[in-house]
């Protein structure tokens, strides 16, 4: 291959070769640009073109364009006022049409922080007495903190919070130099860190980046019986997994008494039970079996249809 390329005869050849390669990369590198430039100016004349015919480029909701609400401030009095979200709505009013002199601020709350579960209001209660809101918390779990710490904020934002009450802490919490720190930026990223690392709970961090003024947050757990719950916890942890292993071998040892004590019935009941305990079988089939070896074994029921609920159910 070399020699031909070495000859007389071939050295024509390999300059027209390489006078074509040339020619081709020149192509490609000088064209390209404005094969590319064309390109775009093509798509601009076509967006132009179908912006001079107001043809739809996207999928719209009219109505909602229409009647939605402009902010987030009215989001809630809008999904109020639409029929159709009446149901999702309910398990808030519920509370209200049940306790009616009950204040409507405390059902204020965005149904996307926390749901009104449950109100207990004395017969003597009256406009003006005091209320204690206790907010169910899920410990180490961000988006729960998160909404705790924004139904905090919420309160704290239409002026209707007196203190805050802590558990795991037993005296006011002191964060005025937090608060006065002069650049309130880095509290929040701080605060924001914390709060995503589980070092601290989400109403604690509603009292450091509040932009409004907060009020007392205040630890109201017991000291002694705190810390004696604490040291429970602590010295029985490391014997869990020897008394699992004790708690095994006792099942195991149930289970054969079980194979000889029991008769061929008791004992294919018994699996189907243990079957539902262990989350194995549905609910349904297990009310079908309990149903249907009692009117089996009872006289008294014999002929009787299963109760009417049951069957409902069934």
């Amino acid at each position: 291959m070399v020699r031909f390329w070495i000859r007389r005869g071939g050295r024509d050849w390999l300059q027209l070769t390489a006078g074509w390669v040339a020619a081709s990369f020149l192509f490609t590198t000088v064209s390209a640009p404005f094969v590319q430039a064309n390109l775009w100016e093509e798509r601009k004349q076509a967006v132009k073109m179908l912006q001079k015919e107001q043809a739809p480029l996207l999928a719209r909701l009219p109505a909602l364009e229409t009647h939605s609400p402009r902010n987030v401030e009215n989001l809630q009095s809008y999904l109020e006022s639409q029929p159709s979200l009446s149901s999702v709505l309910r398990p808030r009013n519920s509370i209200l049409k049940i306790h009616t002199n009950l204040p409507r601020w405390i059902a204020s709350l965005p149904l996307n922080y926390a749901t009104l579960k449950k109100a207990s209001v004395p017969s003597n209660w009256k406009e003006g007495d005091p209320v204690v809101i206790h907010i169910q918390d899920a410990h180490l779990n961000k988006d729960a903190q998160s909404n705790i710490g924004n139904a905090i904020q919420h309160y704290i934002d239409h002026g209707k919070l007196n203190f805050v009450a802590l558990e795991g802490a037993f005296d006011p919490l002191d964060i005025s130099r937090f608060r006065e720190f002069p650049d309130q930026d880095v509290v929040r990223k701080v605060a924001n860190y914390l709060l995503k690392a589980n070092k601290i709970s989400g109403a604690v961090h509603t009292a450091f980046t509040s932009a409004k003024d907060i009020p007392p947050f205040i630890g109201v757990d017991d000291d002694k019986h705190y810390h004696a719950n604490v040291e429970a916890y602590r010295t029985s942890y490391p014997k869990v997994e020897e008394y699992k292993e004790s708690l095994n071998r006792q099942i195991v040892e149930l289970e054969k008494k079980k194979s000889k004590l029991f008769n061929p019935e008791l004992f294919k009941f018994d699996r189907e039970v243990q079957s539902y305990r262990d989350e194995k079988e549905q609910m349904g089939n297990y009310i079908r079996n309990l149903t249907d070896r009692h009117f089996h074994f009872s006289p008294r029921h014999s002929g009787e249809s299963r109760n009417p609920g049951i069957t409902t159910f069934l």
